[in-house]
Parts: C-alpha cells; sequence; structure tokens
C-alpha cells in the first residue's frame, strides 16, 4: 500500500505560533506499510525552556502541566529517541493537519542547530478525511462539511472517542484508526 511503514505522530504544545512556543509532548505509532497494524510506539513529555511564554488556551486544551513536565527530557533529547524509536530512513511521517505537528517538529530540529533527518514531505490524513466528508450527507447542511478536527472525523466514521484528545498517543490512536477507516471506504487507485 505504502512504500515505508508509516508513523502516525502527535505533538503537544504551549502554543500556536512555532517561533515562540514549543513542544511538550510527542507522540508516535509505527503503522506496518502494507497491512497498517501497529509495528510499535512512542510518547515522551518534554520539559519546556520558555514555560512563562506559554498561551493559557493551549494549556487549557491539552491540561499538561508543569509538574508532568519537570523531570521530562529536553527536546534534544527526545528527539534522538524519536528518530531511535521510528529511524528515518524507514518511515514516512503522518498526522491529522499534519501542517500543525510537522511546522513545531521541524522548528525543534531548527532550534537544535540540526535539519530534521525526516523526508521533508508527510502524510497529512485530513486529506483523506477531506475527500471522504465531502461525500457524505450532514445533518445540519447536506451540502457543506461542519467541521474538520479529529474528533469530528472520528465521530462520522463511528470511532470511539478517546478518553482525552489532546494527549499525543491517544491522539495518535485514533489517528490511526481514522486512517484505516478512510482508506477503507475511499476507492484508491493505483
Amino acid at each position: 500500500m505504502f512504500t515505508r511503514d508509516l508513523v502516525i505522530f502527535d505533538v503537544e504544545s504551549t502554543g500556536l505560533d512555532v517561533s515562540k512556543h514549543e513542544i511538550i509532548q510527542i507522540a508516535g505509532i509505527r503503522l506496518h506499510k502494507d497491512t497498517l497494524a501497529e509495528v510499535s510506539r512512542f510518547t515522551t513529555y518534554v520539559k519546556p525552556t520558555r514555560w512563562e511564554e506559554q498561551m493559557p488556551a493551549a494549556m487549557e486544551v491539552n491540561k499538561i502541566t508543569f509538574d508532568k513536565l519537570e523531570k521530562a527530557p529536553q527536546i534534544a533529547e527526545a528527539l534522538k529517541e524519536f528518530e531511535t524509536h521510528f529511524p528515518p530512513e524507514e518511515v514516512m511521517l503522518t498526522a491529522y493537519n499534519a501542517p500543525f505537528d510537522t511546522g513545531f517538529f521541524r522548528q525543534s530540529y531548527i532550534q537544535q542547530g540540526r535539519q530534521a533527518p525526516y523526508e521533508y514531505h508527510t502524510f497529512d490524513i485530513w486529506s483523506l478525511a477531506y475527500l471522504y466528508w465531502s461525500s457524505v450527507p450532514h445533518k445540519n447542511n447536506p451540502t457543506k462539511p461542519i467541521g474538520f478536527g479529529l474528533s469530528d472525523m472520528a465521530g462520522l466514521l463511528k470511532i470511539p472517542p478517546a478518553e482525552t484528545y489532546h494527549e499525543a498517543l491517544a491522539d495518535c490512536e485514533i489517528e490511526a484508526e481514522v486512517l484505516r477507516k478512510l482508506l477503507g471506504k475511499l476507492e484508491i487507485r493505483n
């Protein structure tokens, strides 16, 4: 199905601006390129260096407090652990709304004085979701999609909700199931 295994990854951050906010949690689930079965998983909190710049609205969403981060590794160590679990030459990064997660991920490498070792291109599950969403009727307005968030798509696909959205590993689990269901519903041609 794919030429490499996929790593569905998700980050939680202290805000929305990659130039001043930081990753505080990163997770990934590796899926086999042919079967989409889970191969491995990884998650870690990341100790921020600029906690005082956190955006209260973002922290309200992800519910991550500094006490969870105090003994966490710094971003450089977290990125190295991620690379160990998901060797860049073996995988393709995949996410739901990939530009957000990828932006923070790549900015973290830049701040470490490194180039991200992963392929520049990522697979965005949101694009498949849009194709599917635009092909099905909706309650409020059958001609216009009403939302594109991960929880919206999971609901449409009848995937049980995560205990907590905006917890990186839980979001990866939902994203993996959304991907599997979407590929099963859409006619994908070689």
